[in-house]
């Protein structure tokens, strides 16, 4: 009986020593450490210039304007106002609702082969009915050719603050591994009896900047590239005053409406959108409720060895009514009703 009341003490006291060691030594690491964790801070303006007004007449929208004058061309502003810093990567997208329910059956008429830099003749039949157009010099294959490239839409626009012109790229908005099925022809007399495609005003090989010109070209690949929506088309450049994005003030867009409503009458949306990566001090109050927990522990500890006096506690109380030591000590041998009282101080009656 005496070893059992001793292997149990034994082992309460060393599980409340080992809890009380591990809430304070993992309380104090993480308490002590710094970890550093990235959030992502994310900024969206959308501006809706469906019905803009023409500079040149403010009683009449851009849309009215084209609908009267096929092949015109019209200017709008739309101005806005940032409250607050639009910081990191700014980017600006544009979206237009409807435009696959508009256009279901083009998007299945291309030819992958030629944004590969192969030019054949003749031009797939899959680009049907946009393989041949009418010029000049007489009929001529399109490059490229299909519904979705004669599709592309070609709105343009400029960006201004208060003080200036902010400058933009339209490189970088797509990945290498996006940009891969997509190269440029090396024969150049092959191209040359190739035209443009019929809605197009100017050749693919007009477009674009730098050495992304051409099949190469971010905003070619971007919109044939049909699941991406909405659809990046310029990044702002870090020039100088815009290294961290843009400040709060006043801006205002100025649109080139090229392209006919008489295709696409549905809303047209430019978003701006800001992409700030913060880091921040991960939260230590998971360490603090550790370590006050064993601190609480430590202080119940002291507590009671000064209530004991010396004992965290008798196990005899505790223990004195429980079934399975009931039992161990019917073994024993048991005390007449006069014995009890004197219990261990018995004395001897013969002497």
């Amino acid at each position: 009986m005496e070893l059992k009341k001793s292997t149990a003490i034994k082992l309460s006291l060393g599980v409340y020593t080992a809890l009380t060691l591990v809430f304070l030594i993992v309380g104090i690491i993480r308490v002590c450490s710094t970890v550093n964790e990235t959030k992502v801070n994310i900024k969206r303006l959308p501006i809706d210039y469906t019905n803009c007004k023409n500079n040149r007449d403010v009683d009449q929208t851009c849309a009215q304007y084209l609908n009267e004058n096929n092949g015109g061309d019209c200017k709008c502003d739309i101005y806005f106002k940032l409250n607050e810093d639009y910081k990191g990567n700014v980017t600006i997208y544009y979206q237009l609702d409807g435009y696959q329910e508009t256009f279901g059956p083009l998007f299945n008429s291309s030819d992958p082969t030629q944004w590969s830099g192969v030019l054949t003749m003749p031009p797939s039949d899959k680009c049907q009915p946009y393989q041949y157009s009418n010029t000049t010099m007489g009929i001529k294959p399109i490059v490229p050719c299909g519904g979705l490239a004669d599709a592309m839409f070609n709105d343009t626009y400029r960006l201004f603050n208060t003080q200036m012109q902010i400058q933009m790229d339209e490189m970088g908005l797509i990945s290498d591994a996006e940009r891969k099925k997509y190269k440029n022809p090396v024969n150049i007399i092959a191209v040359q009896e190739f035209t443009k495609p019929v809605n197009w005003p100017m050749s693919i090989w007009d477009i674009g900047q730098g050495n992304f010109t051409g099949f190469l070209n971010d905003r070619f690949i971007i919109w044939m590239n049909t699941k991406l929506h909405p659809k990046p088309v310029a990044k702002v450049r870090k020039t100088s005053g815009f290294e961290n994005g843009l400040p709060k003030d006043d801006y205002h867009f100025k649109f080139f409406y090229n392209y006919p409503p008489s295709r696409y009458n549905g809303t047209r949306t430019l978003i701006l959108e800001a992409v700030e990566h913060m880091t921040v001090q991960k939260s230590r109050s998971s360490g603090w409720v550790l370590l006050i927990l064993g601190l609480i522990l430590i202080l119940l500890g002291i507590i009671a060895y000064v209530l004991r006096r010396g004992h965290f506690f008798d196990i005899t109380d505790i223990t004195i009514n429980l079934p399975f030591l009931r039992k161990a000590n019917e073994n024993e041998p048991k005390a007449s009703p006069e014995e009890r009282p004197l219990g261990r101080e018995r004395t001897n009656t013969n002497v």
